[in-house]
């Protein structure tokens, strides 16, 4: 397993698939960018994101840091490891 998704180990995966419910869009009212600051609070947490690029999904973050959020998205047949920029991120419950 590359050295640099250190999270692909199956003991890392998230404990269980994400709610069931698919939460309303919410506008985040920030006067700034989204900082890695908030987004940290939601490590190990399930969290549902839509992107700019009008995409959403149940999300596990597993790290936050140097402007990306990486973790585990939820996908039809389980739980798959991505990236994401935190600037590709329009808003998250």
């Amino acid at each position: 397993m590359p050295a640099q998704y250190p999270y692909l180990r199956p003991e890392i995966l998230p404990p269980s698939p994400p709610p069931r419910l698919t939460p309303s869009y919410c506008k985040i009212a920030h006067t700034q960018p989204l900082k890695e600051q908030f987004l940290s609070q939601h490590i190990r947490l399930f969290i549902y994101v839509w992107t700019t690029a009008h995409n959403s999904f149940w999300m596990y973050p597993m790290e936050c840091s140097n402007g990306f959020l990486a973790g585990y998205a939820w996908q039809k047949h389980g739980w798959q490891y991505v990236r994401l920029g935190i600037n590709q991120i329009d808003s998250y419950v």
